[in-house]
């Protein structure tokens, strides 16, 4: 299974929560992407790098629906 999390309001409320479920996931079989409705410019996208950490694949969607953007970078999110 391919869990998507939202970074704003989400992963970035309680990081460590969700690093630790990403590892969980992972020893259970399945993947954790997050994807942000973020633009991946500047300081955006660097913020969102730098707490979600290199493990954590990220999508960028910048305006665009979250799960077309996911699936126009190869996750097929459940």
């Amino acid at each position: 299974m391919l869990f998507a999390l939202d970074y704003d309001g989400t992963f970035s409320a309680a990081p460590d929560l969700f690093r630790e479920f990403r590892k969980l996931a992972e020893r259970f079989g399945h993947r954790v992407v997050v994807v942000t409705g973020r633009s991946d410019e500047g300081r955006w996208g660097d913020e969102v790098r730098e707490v979600v950490g290199p493990a954590t694949p990220i999508v960028f969607c910048a305006g665009r629906w979250k799960r077309a953007a996911a699936e126009a970078a190869g996750y097929q999110v459940d």
